[in-house]
C-alpha cells in the first residue's frame, strides 16, 4: 500500500519535471478515501494545484535558461580575463619592456668591459694571444646576449599581442 503511493509520488515528480515550466496538477481523493493526483479534472472532490520550478517564475521560452553553475563559471571566466587583462597592462608588459632594457645595458656594460680589457697587453706576444683570446669571448657573449634579447623582445610581442585582444592599454 505504502509502496503504491509511493510509486504515484514518483509519477507525480516526474511528470512535474517532463511537464514545463508550470504545470497544472488536480489532487483529487478517490472512492476508497486515499488522494491521487492526476493530470485530469477530478471526477469528485478535488483542487487544482499550480506547480512551478523552484525559482518562482517560469522562464521565458525566447531566452534560453542558463544554469546556475553555467552563470557561474561566465562569472569566474570574466574575472579572470580582467584579471589577466589588468596583470597584462600594469605589470606584465612593462617588465618585459624592462628587461629587454636591462639586459641590452647589462651586455653593452659587459662588452666595454671585454674590449677594455682587450686592449691592455697589446704590446708583447701575450698581449696579442690575449687580445685573441678577447676579441672570441666579446664574439661569444654578443652572440649569446643578441640570442637572449631575441628571446625577451618575442616574449614581449606575445604579452602585447595577449593584452591586444584583450583591449588593454599597457602602462
Amino acid at each position: 500500500m505504502e509502496r503504491n503511493l509511493k510509486t504515484k509520488h514518483l509519477v507525480l515528480m516526474v511528470l512535474v519535471a517532463v511537464a514545463g515550466p508550470a504545470v497544472a496538477v488536480n489532487k483529487c481523493e478517490g472512492s476508497d478515501g486515499r488522494t491521487v493526483f492526476q493530470d485530469a479534472p477530478c471526477a469528485g472532490r478535488g483542487e487544482t494545484v499550480q506547480v512551478r520550478p523552484a525559482a518562482g517564475a517560469a522562464p521565458s521560452a525566447s531566452v534560453p535558461s542558463q544554469s546556475e553553475a553555467q552563470r557561474l563559471e561566465a562569472i569566474v571566466e570574466s574575472s579572470q580575463r580582467d584579471r589577466r587583462k589588468q596583470d597584462l597592462g600594469e605589470r606584465l608588459v612593462p617588465q618585459a619592456r624592462t628587461a629587454i632594457s636591462r639586459h641590452r645595458a647589462q651586455c653593452d656594460a659587459d662588452i666595454r668591459r671585454l674590449e677594455q680589457e682587450k686592449g691592455r697587453y697589446v704590446q708583447n706576444l701575450y698581449g696579442k694571444t690575449h687580445a685573441a683570446q678577447m676579441a672570441s669571448e666579446i664574439a661569444t657573449l654578443t652572440s649569446r646576449c643578441d640570442t637572449r634579447e631575441r628571446e625577451l623582445k618575442e616574449a614581449h610581442e606575445q604579452l602585447v599581442k595577449e593584452c591586444a585582444t584583450l583591449s588593454c592599454t599597457p602602462l
